[in-house]
């Protein structure tokens, strides 16, 4: 697991993670394709919210495995509690390599969840971390729910649940 720099940006540009052709895996490579080199390095919202992005790599090829990105948010709200977040803006695992394990039988999204809850422990103690998943997403959702995310019901007519670590 490594930290990404503005050299990645054809590294983000070449992820795919999208061949199911469901909406919020298609949603998400477009995302990392098309937006997170900005995000990360050269958008004012990199230098404002303190955004950061990740990549889990094999060796020797470099081929990209795995890709996170989040962002330091400030305080968000849930009800009445108030509190300092990191919002995960994308967690997307390469499509050759999605159900996959590591030759130690790691799952690979469990190395990244771990990888990135680590990183923002590290960069943010006491911050919670908060995400938007769409609520078919059961991939996502049962692999948030393996590290005690809580998932919230959506709102009326929205397609997204809101998750956060306790």
């Amino acid at each position: 697991m490594r930290a990404a720099t503005p050299d990645d940006a054809a590294v983000f540009e070449q992820f795919e993670c999208g061949a199911s052709g469901n909406l919020w895996d298609v949603e998400v490579e477009r995302q990392v394709q098309d937006k997170l080199t900005e995000w990360t390095f050269r958008g004012t919202a990199a230098a404002q919210q303190d955004s950061q992005a990740l990549l889990v790599l094999t060796q020797p090829t470099g081929e990209a495995v795995a890709i996170a990105a989040y962002e330091r948010y400030g305080k968000l709200g849930i009800g009445a509690e108030r509190f300092e977040a990191v919002r995960l803006y994308a967690l997307a695992v390469a499509n050759e390599w999605q159900g996959r394990t590591f030759d130690d039988g790691e799952r690979v999204s469990h190395v990244l969840m771990s990888a990135v809850l680590g990183d923002i422990s590290d960069r943010y103690p006491g911050h919670r971390v908060f995400g938007r998943v769409h609520k078919d997403n059961v991939r996502s959702l049962a692999l948030l729910r393996a590290f005690e995310f809580v998932v919230y019901a959506p709102t009326s007519g929205d397609d997204y649940v809101y998750v956060t670590t306790q």
